[in-house]
């Protein structure tokens, strides 16, 4: 459930309590949103290396410089289908969205 899902605003500001709150989730990468239904960018928490906390940059602004694209699938997609993104992408992570409509590719 997307209520579940460790997400950041598009504006929290990545100082050194946000970076180590990110640092101790443990995930390899954090959705970015504007809402709760837009992501927007995908920050990987091994760019953080690079981040100044001092300078208490928003998430939207630190993700991007680095341009990590989104991919998403429906719900329904196939595991083989799923498997093929990818692959021929290069993706080491997909979104999965609720029902048939997948939201264009960032």
């Amino acid at each position: 459930p997307l209520k579940d899902v460790y997400m950041l605003e598009s504006s929290t500001q990545l100082d050194f309590n946000h970076v180590a709150e990110i640092h101790s989730k443990g995930f390899s990468g954090v959705p970015i949103y504007n809402n709760k239904q837009e992501v927007i960018s995908m920050l990987m928490t091994k760019d953080l290396v690079l981040i100044n906390w001092e300078d208490c940059m928003p998430a939207d602004v630190f993700t991007r410089a680095f341009s990590h694209r989104i991919f998403a699938v429906s719900g329904t997609t196939t595991l083989g289908t799923t498997l093929q993104v990818f692959q021929t992408f290069r993706a080491h992570q997909v979104l999965v969205v609720a029902g048939e409509q997948v939201p264009e590719q960032a």
